[in-house]
């Protein structure tokens, strides 16, 4: 898990949030190989939150959350502050069933959490990355999609509209492995 965020360790950004905790392996990788000095992490699933609570009560820079992203996240994001946000809230399968809680209807939120995160303008620099891009690509659904038929695609967006939203927004993006990753500096990213 070390490798996605590595590229991140060059950076000034010193504030890390993540929505969608899960097992917390991005958290983990985050306090131990990156210069973030706040780590924020939003988890909806009660059981998966204190799970993380037991597992971080050790870093006192790691604030740990639980609760909808789309609630939470306007009081976390602080615009004069260099931060990354990864996007990681959805529906997900470990095996084959369904993990952690999810809002019906909103197996995804994740235009609603760009929109937020978007909403006034930022002072410092950002970074969004979207993780797991895979789920919004018709192959991903058409075509071999590990356990796609366990989610609804009507609640999903495609990268076309992923996409169109940030770039309405001002931000360069830049695909890597399974990830999108946006900013207003698309020199700031290392290869």
């Amino acid at each position: 898990m070390a490798g996605p965020l590595l590229e991140f360790t060059g950076l000034d950004n010193s504030v890390f949030i993540e929505t969608g905790t899960f097992k917390g392996a991005t958290i983990q990788c985050a306090v131990t190989h990156t210069p973030f000095s706040i780590i924020h992490s939003i988890e909806l699933d009660y059981q998966l939150y204190l799970k993380a609570v037991s597992m971080f009560v050790a870093y006192p820079e790691i604030h740990l959350y639980h609760g909808s992203s789309l609630d939470l996240l306007p009081l976390i994001i602080d615009r004069s502050q260099p931060t990354t946000i990864w996007l990681d809230a959805h529906k997900t399968i470990d095996g084959h069933r369904v993990v952690g809680d999810f809002i019906p209807g909103c197996e995804c939120p994740l235009l609603n959490e760009i929109d937020l995160i978007l909403l006034e303008p930022w002072t410092a620099p950002l970074i969004i990355v979207v993780d797991d891009a895979r789920m919004f690509t018709e192959q991903w659904w058409t075509g071999g999609g590990k356990y796609a038929e366990h989610f609804d695609r009507r609640q999903y967006p495609t990268t076309k509209e992923i996409f169109s939203r940030l770039i309405k927004a001002g931000l360069k993006i830049t695909e890597k492995e399974d990830r999108i990753i946006a900013n207003f500096n698309p020199f700031i990213i290392r290869s």
